[in-house]
């Protein structure tokens, strides 16, 4: 049974079915509208052929259905541009844009030339530094950084973190104390020296038993995790690597393109 799902816009009537290509999901001024052709239109705006009304979620097609509709009954009053010069010109690009995607789309990068591009760019591109996850408590007394270690030093697993988080809200002046001394993940660049020498000598879980000192203050660290140097792995560049190669891949045939036609610029 059809359900009615919108309004009138102007002669036009909306309805919504269980779709397939040939279902009727609109009429303007007496004429079927079919899902086939909104389709073409929805492919066209999203440069994915694969693109289906069927395939979105119900709460945007009739938004979809809605904005096809309104193309196709300004086109009638806006198709008088078509003769224009610059519309011819624009149509151009608006074409060449279109191919262009289309040829991407159509490049295969196979798993064998991602990963020689892996192994061949990997300390370039790939390479990971250590990185340190870490909360810290900022002071400009030393004297109060020792007290407040005083009374962490004793404390394991969540019940430190937890007094190191509502130490960090009473005391700290850094700009993290709002969020317990949290500082998340860095890299020994992101840091002072001082401080990630002691995060290097610290264990996962444990704080640093001496205040360490910087041209800020005295800090207390909480080391909450560490990663060591590697290198990112294949699996998670793929994607990355796979979208280089195909652009790659592209300019190749662009630029064998433009070999093909004799150009002398002027300017």
């Amino acid at each position: 049974m059809k359900k009615f799902i919108s309004g009138i816009l102007g002669g036009v009537f909306l309805f919504a079915f269980n779709l397939n290509d040939n279902t009727t999901v609109a009429y303007i001024n007496g004429k079927p509208i079919k899902v086939k052709s909104v389709n073409y239109y929805l492919q066209g705006i999203t440069g994915d052929k694969n693109a289906k009304l069927q395939n979105l979620p119900k709460t945007y097609i009739p938004q979809i259905i809605k904005q096809y509709i309104e193309t196709q009954i300004f086109y009638n009053k806006a198709k008088v541009v078509e003769k224009e010069p610059q519309f011819k010109e624009l149509n151009k690009k608006v074409v060449v844009t279109y191919w262009l995607a289309e040829k991407l789309r159509n490049i295969k990068v196979s798993t064998r030339e991602a990963k020689e591009f892996y192994e061949t760019y990997k300390d370039i591109y790939f390479k990971q530094p250590e990185k340190f996850k870490a909360r810290h408590i900022l002071l400009k007394d030393e004297a109060l950084a020792k007290k407040l270690i005083s009374q962490l030093r004793d404390l394991k697993g969540e019940f430190l973190k937890a007094k190191f988080i509502e130490l960090a809200k009473k005391y700290s002046i850094g700009p993290s104390a709002s969020n317990g001394g949290e500082l998340g993940w860095f890299s020994a660049k992101e840091m002072v020296p001082a401080f990630v020498n002691a995060c290097k000598e610290l264990k996962v879980g444990k704080i640093s038993l001496q205040p360490v000192k910087t041209r800020y203050g005295y800090h207390l660290i909480l080391l909450e995790d560490k990663k060591e140097a590697g290198y990112a792995r294949f699996e998670d560049v793929l994607p990355k690597i796979v979208d280089v190669l195909e652009r790659e891949k592209l300019q190749k045939e662009l630029l064998k393109i433009k070999k093909e036609n004799k150009i002398k610029e002027i300017l």
